[in-house]
């Protein structure tokens, strides 16, 4: 029986001594977590303070106190109203104990006055910590500012859209319109509030062109450049005009592709004025080649009309060496004549002196007293 006793009592004392050296080993356990959460704590970039479940301080790291400008003896052990009496004015002190009563987290976005570096944006998280509350505070005021500084850019971009007079629009990457100017309202006809309820960018062209427009759209948000497309648009009423589009990927912090942005150009005047100048350009064509041909005509009868005086002037030059033999001829004969003349002058010249000295020879002969019959005869004979 004592050695039974003693038995159980020595079973006893080696499970003491086992759970003894399981609890050390926890504790050991506890204390390497403990110190690491104390040094993952120190070195967080973010604030962390921890109370109890009456909202006392434990613990609280390195970031806090220099945010709260107080040393930890100072803070350990007071109450969350000691430490931020104004939580009981703005409602946080109860929003505080609902985390405790219901473990649900809470979230905010505080501003904190600064003596040193100003007003502080502070985003504030409450959660359940075993029993305790949990409150994590991280300065979010580089953050705050490049958001307004975003905020402020987006604005300005968006005031400087509306000034485009280009039509402009964002979509995501299934082709939903997620954002118009007012240049696009007014091209298309659809008001605010029927993009508001959705609409793709596929209706707004017409049906002949939604294939192509669709092919286009998905290797543009393959991040192939597919350069300027034209499309007939449709509007609301069922009208079309014509559009240019130029498009660019919207990528997200990631590098990844989210959507599109467009910026499309009515062109239905220069369309117009194209189709006018093309058939300007064609009626001027007609024209030429009208022209060309009258030339072309005229220039055939011209030739005729120089191959005709050219053998009118064949026939005035044979015609002139003609008049030209026919006056040398004339000039021969005219020579003959005159040589003719000239002779029978001479004859006459001789005949006239012969005559003269026969009347002499008839004087000598006859003497004064010859008959007026004699003297007739005599003329006679002088005449032959």
């Amino acid at each position: 029986m004592i050695e039974e006793t003693k038995k159980q009592f020595m079973d006893e004392l080696v499970k003491l001594r086992q759970r003894n050296a399981e609890l050390t080993e926890r504790n050991i356990e506890h204390e390497q977590i403990k110190e690491r959460l104390k040094s993952f704590m120190d070195s967080a970039p973010d604030a962390f303070v921890l109370y109890d479940s009456e909202l006392n301080l434990i613990d609280v790291n390195k970031v806090a106190l220099q945010m709260m400008g107080k040393r930890k003896e100072e803070l350990l052990g007071k109450t969350i109203l000691d430490i931020a009496p104004n939580i009981r004015v703005n409602s946080r002190y109860e929003s505080y104990m609902d985390v405790l009563k219901t473990g649900k987290p809470f979230y905010l976005d505080e501003l904190i006055p600064d003596p040193k570096y100003g007003n502080i944006q502070v985003s504030v998280r409450a959660f359940k910590v075993g029993k305790g509350l949990g409150l994590i505070f991280t300065n979010i005021t580089e953050r705050k500012r490049a958001e307004d500084r975003l905020q402020r850019s987006e604005k300005r971009f968006r005031e400087l859209v509306e000034l485009l007079p280009a039509m402009v629009m964002e979509t995501d990457n299934q082709g939903n319109i997620i954002f118009m100017n007012s240049a696009v309202i007014d091209a298309w006809g659809y008001s605010k509030e029927d993009f508001e309820k959705g609409i793709k960018t596929n209706q707004l062209v017409i049906p002949n062109d939604r294939r192509k427009h669709k092919e286009l759209f998905t290797k543009r948000i393959g991040g192939k450049d597919i350069g300027i497309s034209e499309y007939t648009a449709l509007r609301k009423d069922g009208s079309s005009f014509s559009v240019l589009v130029r498009s660019e990927v919207i990528d997200d912090d990631n590098g990844n592709v989210v959507g599109t942005r467009a910026i499309a150009m009515d062109i239905t005047e220069r369309k117009k004025a194209e189709e006018a100048l093309q058939q300007a350009y064609e009626l001027m064509e007609k024209r030429v080649e009208e022209r060309t041909k009258d030339l072309q005509e005229a220039n055939i009868q011209m030739k005729e009309e120089i191959k005709e005086r050219m053998r009118f002037e064949e026939a005035l030059k044979e015609r002139e060496k003609e008049l030209e033999k026919q006056t040398v001829a004339l000039e021969q004969k005219n020579i003959t004549l005159r040589e003719v003349i000239a002779q029978i002058e001479v004859e006459k010249r001789k005949t006239k002196d012969i005559q003269s000295i026969i009347g002499l020879l008839q004087d000598s002969i006859v003497g004064p007293g010859i008959s007026e019959q004699q003297m007739a005869n005599q003329k006679n004979l002088g005449n032959y």
